[in-house]
């Protein structure tokens, strides 16, 4: 059922993922998106991944507001990234988060047990570090940082 992966090479998948993710968000030219994608790191260890992809929908918005220029657009774009994220293949999840919205997805984590959700939240924590790293590389704005991850 789970192919077989090289470390390795799921890093640099993940990597992968992320410079992609990074580099439409470039194209976009939000401004703002590196301060916040900053901050999910620390909300999820600091709420859990049920409260911050909840939080997430919560900032996100309408589609009217995001239109307005406020900073819901940002938001969504981290949404969409990890709604994304869930959904790739390289990810061992079953099929219960494939093809579903954010929302559905978080009551999907709801039902996981324990064990699963520990795997889960630090696989999303592993995809945040690149696309953390990937953003004080190639996004200007806010958020700037001199520190390591």
């Amino acid at each position: 059922m789970y192919q077989t992966i090289n470390i390795k090479d799921l890093k640099r998948k993940k990597a992968s993922f992320a410079f992609n993710a990074i580099e439409y968000i470039q194209s976009s030219g939000d401004k703002k998106f590196k301060g916040y994608i900053r901050n999910i790191p620390m909300y999820i260890y600091t709420n859990g991944l049920i409260a911050t992809i909840a939080f997430i929908l919560k900032k996100m918005g309408t589609e009217y507001e995001r239109e307005k220029g406020t900073d819901k657009q940002s938001y969504y774009e981290i949404g969409e990234i990890l709604r994304d994220y869930f959904n790739k293949d390289f990810i061992e999840y079953d099929d219960k988060f494939k093809e579903k919205s954010l929302e559905d997805i978080m009551k999907e984590l709801i039902k996981c047990d324990s064990k699963s959700y520990r795997r889960i939240t630090l696989d999303i924590l592993s995809i945040l570090e690149w696309l953390v790293r990937f953003s004080d590389a190639m996004l200007e704005g806010e958020g700037e940082s001199s520190e390591p991850i």
